[in-house]
């Protein structure tokens, strides 16, 4: 695997365990919350020029299902992950305080923990509907032990349903609550779990998806 591949897949993983930690503020706290937040700031930045590329592509070729899906997912997260860190940098009392910004400290607040959970159902999707990649990179390093990782990503998943439910992450989803719930005597290993888990889960919906609309595909290309 070429050197600026394994760049991409390493920033993609950090960016999918610091969003972990984001949606974890409950746990880190406001100050550590900020530079997470600055980090994720910085790796995105590094994800766009790494995959520059896909700006110049977008008008090229022919779009069937699954790369209008594809397409569709990629531009709402990366709408998303701008209004997060605008709002973000907007509500900064430590990282970014010294930059002006417009608007109220209400709205953003509303638009932060909006783009939040969006954010973290995108971002499952995302990686999802890519994740032939990184299934491809599994089996290079492990070889034919590949199938344990690819079924505790599944279990992770199934847990993540139970998760979505548990935290009423809909509330969040439609504003219906603008406040985040959090239960103190709960485990902080415990509530970090849960939310990666409900990503795993839309990570799992969206890899079947695919292979599903592959098979569909594939059963239509024959005579």
């Amino acid at each position: 695997m070429k050197p600026k591949q394994k760049g991409k897949i390493a920033v993609d993983f950090l960016m999918t365990a610091l969003l972990v930690a984001l949606m974890s503020y409950p746990v880190t706290g406001q100050l550590a919350h900020e530079w997470v937040g600055a980090g994720m700031l910085l790796l995105f930045i590094a994800h766009h020029i790494l995959n520059r590329h896909w700006f110049k592509t977008l008008g090229k070729g022919r779009y069937n299902g699954l790369r209008v899906l594809q397409t569709a997912v990629d531009v709402l997260l990366l709408a998303d992950m701008l209004a997060l860190m605008f709002s973000g940098i907007r509500l900064s009392r430590y990282v970014f305080a010294f930059l002006p910004g417009p608007g109220s400290a209400a709205t953003a607040r509303r638009l932060h923990m909006l783009a939040s959970y969006w954010g973290l159902v995108l971002m499952g999707l995302h990686l999802g509907l890519h994740w032939g990649m990184m299934a491809a990179l599994l089996r290079r390093r492990l070889g034919g032990k590949v199938d344990l990782p690819l079924r505790c990503a599944g279990a992770a998943g199934l847990y993540g349903a139970y998760a979505v439910w548990k935290h009423q992450i809909w509330l969040y989803l439609s504003l219906h609550s603008e406040f985040l719930w959090f239960d103190f005597d709960e485990p902080a290993v415990l509530y970090v779990l849960d939310h990666f888990c409900m990503m795993a889960l839309f990570t799992l919906l969206a890899h079947t998806a695919v292979s599903l609309m592959r098979k569909r595909q594939k059963g239509a290309a024959k005579p």
